[in-house]
This record gives structure tokens, sequence and C-alpha cells, in this order.
């Protein structure tokens, strides 16, 4: 128990801190103080023997519900000492871990992260599997109208399952979903709303992320800002920070007009600023998500330097960030939004499939842009050149008017055949979910024949407001 409980025993108003002092000896069966005797250390002292045994925390409770002073501060005083009632019974509790034994979770100590909602420093060592981290949730202190951790836990735990098609897998999360949601209705009862609508959010809501790792993202709108003749060529920056773990909720950071030239120096400040603010408090990888009008589409930012310092040389964004680009409502119709969203279920199901647009073939624009309507099972297009040249931009406005999340290209066409087959592994149907970290991997190892090319990794559920089309300044 902190000290600020203590220090609100010795503030409680109208009550005398050597008065304080001898109810809870008098509780506890000690000997009486007279106020010469007094020193302000006691009460700090007594107060944390009393915390050791729950008679101890129960004779503190009714010194503070004795005394004439009946504000808030008393009733929190109250709950914050009032013994904890065992979160589970025994046979709820072995079924519980007999559930979570079957969920395989790759990062555990992200996992922990975000059940401690990033209270924790790290992972306890000793903690290797699930329901070992849950037994040592169940044991944490909770706040009245704090989720349990342990109850955030499998809320987090269950997020990736449901993208899996197995039918013992979709059974497990409908045997957790409903367990989670008989605890929502048992906070409730308890009068613990707050943490029940928490929980209730977390089961209702997407998640941000379908992995586990939990990434935070710096999302980056570029957009060329028309300007008369006379006027440098500029272009408008706008960005936004996602940190949160319960909901995609990015936090809008403001906007700026940059000369072109200065843009790449200028987004790598803005990814050094948010790095800066995130080292102690964030965890998991950061994605750069880049929201590139259609004109822009083509716009090498992964190969974008950053400035390492210490004389070292630059490197490039894509080498050290998961680094994709978004589109905006000038390149994907919203007639098409409703498959869009289809789409990308199938593709983190697992059950998604990519097609690569032919290599040396004149395009059959009408037939693939059939083969993509018809076939809802493809959910990614790898085109056959860049979209700023054809067939590449035609192909990609055949891809967007179908609905398809995934896009990929090279940006130099001398290298489709290298790059196409760089990437036969990764867009198998069961990797697609993982592409932006199999494209980094790419990126750093392959780097003298195919690091310079692209993925639009579109996720229908990670909208930002975004500006439309620009108009002249004044």
């Amino acid at each position: 128990m902190p000290d600020p409980v203590a220090q609100l025993l010795a503030d409680l108003a109208h009550v005398p801190p050597h008065v304080l002092l001898n109810a809870i000896r008098s509780g506890l069966r000690l000997r009486e103080v007279t106020s010469q005797d007094f020193q302000h250390h006691d009460v700090f002292s007594l107060v944390y023997a009393s915390l050791e045994s729950n008679a101890g925390r129960l004779t503190l409770i009714e010194v503070v519900r004795s005394r004439p002073d009946t504000s808030e501060k008393a009733a929190e005083i109250a709950q914050l000492l009032y013994p904890a009632a065992p979160l589970l019974d025994e046979p709820e509790f072995q079924r519980i871990l007999a559930l979570l034994h079957q969920c395989a979770v790759d990062d555990l100590g992200a996992l922990f992260h975000a059940a401690t909602q990033g209270n924790a420093l790290s992972l306890p060592s000793g903690l290797a599997t699930l329901p070992a981290l849950f037994i040592f949730l169940t044991d944490s202190n909770t706040r009245p109208g704090t989720l349990p951790p342990a109850l955030r836990l499998v809320a987090y735990a269950i997020r990736n399952l449901v993208y899996q098609q197995s039918p013992v897998l979709q059974e497990l999360v409908t045997d957790l979903r409903t367990w989670l949601y008989r605890q929502c209705d048992r906070l409730r009862d308890v009068g613990d709303t707050k943490a029940a609508v928490e929980l209730d959010d977390l089961l209702r809501n997407p998640p941000p992320f379908p992995r586990e790792d939990f990434p935070v993202s710096l999302i980056v709108e570029l957009d060329r800002l028309p300007a008369p003749n006379d006027q440098r060529d500029l272009y408008q920056i706008r960005h936004w920070r996602q940190t949160d773990h319960t909901r995609w909720q990015p936090m809008a950071m403001g906007s700026e007009n940059v000369p072109r030239a200065q843009v790449p120096r200028r987004v790598y400040e803005l990814i050094s600023e948010a790095e800066e603010e995130w080292a102690r408090k964030e965890r998991g990888p950061l994605i750069l998500e880049f929201l590139l009008s259609p004109e822009l589409i083509n716009l090498g930012v992964d190969q974008w330097p950053q400035d390492m310092g210490n004389g070292l040389p630059p490197r490039k964004l894509g080498l050290d960030y998961e680094v994709v680009i978004r589109s905006d409502s000038r390149l994907r119709p919203l007639r098409r939004h409703r498959d869009w969203r289809a789409r990308w279920e199938r593709c983190m199901s697992g059950a998604g499939v990519a097609h690569l647009a032919p290599l040396h073939k004149e395009m059959d624009l009408a037939g693939l842009h059939h083969k993509l309507r018809v076939g809802d099972h493809l959910v990614a297009l790898v085109l056959s050149t860049p979209p700023d040249q054809e067939p590449g931009r035609s192909q990609l406005r055949a891809a967007m008017d179908a609905g398809l999340p995934i896009v990929l290209w090279s940006r130099n066409s001398a290298q489709n055949k290298d790059f196409c087959q760089s990437l036969r592994d990764v867009v198998q149907s069961q990797q697609l979910r993982r592409l932006p970290t199999s494209v980094r991997h790419i990126r750093s190892t392959a780097a003298e024949i195919c690091d310079n090319f692209a993925l639009l990794w579109d996720d229908p559920n990670h909208r930002v407001a975004s500006t439309g089309q620009l108009k002249r300044p004044n």
C-alpha cells in the first residue's frame, strides 16, 4: 500500500494526529499515548503494521468511519483499505487456466505491458506462460473503478484468436468472451460501473492492431499545396500519434507547410520527437504510416534518410521501421468501402490470396478488373510497374475499385523479376497478416536487389480525418 494512503489518514479533517494514533492503537489493543508522545512517523508505522492483516485493515476502516469527517476523501480511504475479495472461486479459476493453456502468445512481455497499462516496468522473471501471468495478475491490487489487470489480460489474449478460422480456436474465443461478459455483469452488480464499461469496450470495439506486439503509430499525411508560380513548391504535412492499445484513436499533433526539399528532414524530426516522448512509457515497434495523395503514391518515403549522428552514415527509414502507405478518399472510392472491410477481415483470418500481375505482357485491364471484382478471396495485388506509370497506374485503380486493402510494387521496374521472387513466401495466405514485418525484413536483407519497394497496407479500421483536395493558399 503506497505512502499516500497513510498521508490521507493523517490529513483527515477534524482529526488531530494524536487522536487518530490513539484510535488505531486502541483498535489494535495497544497502549494509548498523549499528544506529547506523538511522533508523525508513528502514524505511518502503525498504518503499515495494520495493513499486514485483514483485522488491521478493518480497524483502520472503522477509525475512518467513526470520525466526524464524512467527506469523499474518507470514503476513498475506506475503499482503498477494505480487504480484497478473491477474483474467482477455485473451480472457475481452474477452468480459466485450462482455457488459457490453449492460447498461443508470441510476445508475453508486450501482453503484460498492455494488461498493466504500462504501469509495470518489465515482465517478472519466471513467468513464461499465459496461465502463469494470469495467476500473477490475480494477486495484484486494483483500485475501485479500475479494471483488474487479470481481466484485461484475457481480453487482450483473445484479440488475435478472432482472426483465425480453426473451429477449435473459435470455440475457445466464444468460451473466453462469454466468461468476460459475465465478469462485466459482476462488476456492475458490485457498483464498479467504470471497470465494467472498460471491459465491455475491450470486447465490443475492434482492436487497433491485429497483432500481439502492440505497436504504436506515427501517421503522416503529405499533400502538395497548390501555389502560384512565384512561390516555392510547398507540401502540407499533417501528423497524428496513436498509442491507445484498446481502440484506434490517433491524436492530431498539428499541420504545417514545408518546402519540398525539406519534407524528408521534417518527417525525420517528427519521428525523433515521437521516439523521445514514448521512450519511457511505450513498448512495441513503431509503425510509420504515410497517407499519400494519388499523385504522391509512389513517393519513396521508406528511402528517406535518418541522421544517425555521432559520425555514423544515414540509414533509410525502411530499414529501422515498418513503413507503410495508406490511401486517401481520392484514391479509394467510398462505394467500395464495404468490399474493402470484408477483404481486410478475410486477410486477417488467413483466408486471403495475393495476385501477382503478369510481367512483360500486354495488360488486359478489363480482364484484371473483372478477376479482382469477382475474386472475393483476393486481398492483395502485386503491380507489374510502379503506379506513376502504365500499366501500374491502371492496375492500382482496379485494385482500389475492387476493395483490395493491400498493394505492393517495386519502384524500379528493371528489378521486378527479383522483387516478385522475394515476395513469394511472404504473400502466402497465412503470412499476409504479417506483411509489414516481412517487408521490413526483406528491405534489410535484400538491400542490393529490391529494397526500394512500396507497401500499401490499408486497414479500414484505421481511418483519420483527411484534408481532401487542398486549396491554393492566400
